[in-house]
């Protein structure tokens, strides 16, 4: 299957009803040489995601959106399959670990623990 991006909408050539509007991501996040984008959805509780590797989009599909704590330590966090669990956290408030600069959120890839395999990713 081969995906297009053009005109704010991502789609698959051989299935554009898989369309994915793409009018400006809610949330980016890069783990070189994969970065994760993603949209706003007509479910709720679900984001539209593009993933891309090396620049080209890779994967099309939705994410789970939960949205977690309250105030100014409010955050989104977006769980998805992507060869195997991913998930990504966007930053809000942490404590004893302070993140780099560029840092935007972290992605885990364990489920059961998802502080046990994660990493910084950036903008």
């Amino acid at each position: 299957m081969l995906l297009s991006l053009a005109s704010g909408t991502c789609y698959a050539e051989d299935a554009p009803q898989n369309a994915v509007k793409t009018d400006g991501p809610l949330f980016s996040c890069q783990l070189s040489p994969i970065r994760f984008e993603f949209y706003v959805s007509d479910e709720a509780n679900r984001s539209n995601l593009l993933i891309f590797r090396d620049g080209k989009v890779t994967l099309s599909s939705t994410s789970e959106l939960d949205v977690q704590g309250s105030g100014v330590c409010r955050h989104s966090v977006w769980s998805f399959d992507y060869e195997g669990f991913v998930q990504i956290t966007e930053l809000a408030c942490y404590g004893e670990v302070e993140p780099p600069e560029t840092a935007v959120g972290y992605i885990s890839f364990d489920e059961s623990d998802p502080y046990k395999r994660w990493f910084w990713c950036d903008k």
